[in-house]
């Protein structure tokens, strides 16, 4: 198996999605669309589009042709790109997770995608599609086979035979609150902003052509008052019902991505099963958590629901950055289900402590004096200055108090911890013995009242600990640099 293979021309399916995905991503430029004027739309649908649609095509195609991939003893080659070749090379033993999915257009042809991610590098994440199932099976039992030749862990995927030692089961109503706490699709709301403009003229002129009609006669003794606020009721009404119908989209979409999901532990491998069109399947060992973010929105504080997210060897990104593709994602915890989880991952009830107060009017007053001296440049003439200006001093220093009353560090020895907020919830927890680096800032307004900003690296990204007395800065950095000299598990 040494040449140089082509995927299935089916693979032309899987780059078309993936087009698709990537080109979403390009939504911004949807705004000129929206606000160039009829002129520039009916430009753009006349030669604009059908000429993007050729240059869509036409890559879709191209970048099925020139990727190849050759699989050799050790390794596993790869050719991509158009315009910019690219060659990759994936060492076996490098590979921390390897996957078999079967989307729905690849199941008819008993097709499948296999995905490897390696250590320490987001670049080496690859995914090879079209490859027959057999062929997917038989390379990643190779991989892990040379693994276990290398004294390497073996299975990243327990028997299924095997009664799990853990186990969670989201059922669909589960699934769909986390479409209502992380709504991707409010972000598209900008691009709507220019037809709001036109809604009320619009509502206002479809009001019009209803009277004399019972339906007028109905809308106006329901809302008992004239024409202008029989229009902002519709309105009012029209939007709600599209961020309504957003929300709705969204718990689809999170119902196709993590249906059936169930969680289980053998020992200390994890791995869940989820998805209604594609079923993927994702894994880790305990050992290659590298660290846990548990977040709770406003939404989700609502619903009193939590989202648990593992960041592993192998993700180099910080949780925030990684593609949820790339993480080993909870979507949904109750609080019993967010305790059980996390005793199996041998946390510890946080005992949170405060940093110092101090931080309150440091920052308060910081940022109300720039917005002040904003304000003044701007509108002091105005006879509403003193009433804004009393608003800005007041809303600054409550929003920092806010924030410091959420803002807690934890430390213990296994974990380091810090927690943050404003109206919801965000803790980040890295395991002490793999920490990278420490770091102590001490300004000199913040020595002066003995104080410090401490800051701890990780494989996946870094807790920022501020207004730390200085004596705690120490003993979290010597307590941390401890357990990591005398760390003696399994990085990867």
């Amino acid at each position: 198996m040494n040449e140089w293979r082509r995927v299935s021309p089916i693979a032309i399916i899987y780059f078309l999605f993936d087009s698709l995905r990537q080109a979403v991503n390009l939504w911004p430029a949807l705004v000129p669309l929206v606000a160039g004027g009829e002129g520039f739309r009916q430009l753009f649908f006349t030669f604009g589009l059908p000429g993007l649609l050729v240059v869509f095509v036409l890559s879709v195609l191209l970048h099925f042709w020139f990727f190849r991939f050759r699989i050799e003893a050790d390794r596993i080659q790869l050719h991509t790109g158009v315009f910019n070749r690219k060659r990759l090379t994936l060492y076996f033993e490098r590979v921390q997770q390897a996957d078999i999915a079967q989307p729905f257009y690849f199941r008819p042809f008993g097709l499948a995608t296999l995905g490897l991610e390696s250590a320490g590098s987001r670049q080496q994440e690859v995914d090879i599609p079209g490859l027959s199932f057999d062929v997917a099976q038989q390379l990643k039992d190779s991989i892990l086979a040379h693994q276990a030749a290398e004294q390497e862990t073996v299975a990243d995927v327990v028997e299924v035979e095997q009664p799990p030692d853990y186990e969670l089961h989201l059922d669909w109503p589960e699934v769909a609150r986390y479409g209502l706490m992380f709504n991707g699709l409010l972000l598209f709301a900008p691009v709507l902003a220019p037809f709001l403009d036109d809604l009320a003229p619009s509502v206002e002129a479809w009001i019009s052509g209803l009277e004399g009609t019972a339906a007028h006669e109905l809308l106006v003794q329901s809302t008992r008052s004239e024409l202008i606020w029989l229009v902002g009721v519709l309105s009012v009404f029209a939007l709600l019902a599209a961020i309504a119908l957003l929300f709705f989209i969204s718990m689809l979409i999170a119902l196709v991505r993590f249906w059936d999901y169930r969680l289980t532990r053998h020992g200390d491998q994890f791995q869940y099963r989820a998805g209604l069109g594609t079923v993927k399947t994702r894994g880790f060992r305990l050992h290659k958590l590298q660290q846990i973010s548990i977040s709770q929105g406003l939404v989700a504080r609502l619903l009193k629901r939590y989202t648990l997210t593992i960041s592993k060897a192998g993700s180099a990104a910080p949780v925030g950055d990684v593609e949820d593709s790339r993480r080993f994602l909870v979507p949904v915890l109750d609080r019993n289900g967010l305790t059980a989880l996390t005793a199996q991952l041998s946390i510890p009830t946080l005992r949170w402590r405060r940093v110092s107060p101090l931080y309150v009017p440091w920052y308060g007053a910081s940022v109300a004096f720039c917005l002040s001296v904003l304000l003044t440049v701007i509108a002091r003439d105005h006879q509403w200055y003193p009433v804004v200006l009393l608003f800005i001093w007041m809303t600054s220093f409550l929003y920092f108090w806010r924030r410091w009353r959420c803002l807690g560090i934890y430390q213990d020895d296994n974990w380091v911890g810090l927690c943050s907020g404003l109206v919801g919830r965000k803790v980040v927890l890295l395991p002490i013995g793999k920490a990278q680096k420490t770091s102590i800032s001490e300004p000199p307004w913040l020595k002066a009242w003995g104080l410090a900003h401490l800051s701890v690296w990780g494989a996946a990204g870094r807790i920022d600990m501020p207004f730390v007395s200085r004596s705690d800065a120490d003993d979290i950095r010597d307590q941390t640099l401890y357990r990591v000299v005398t760390f003696q598990g399994r990085w990867f």
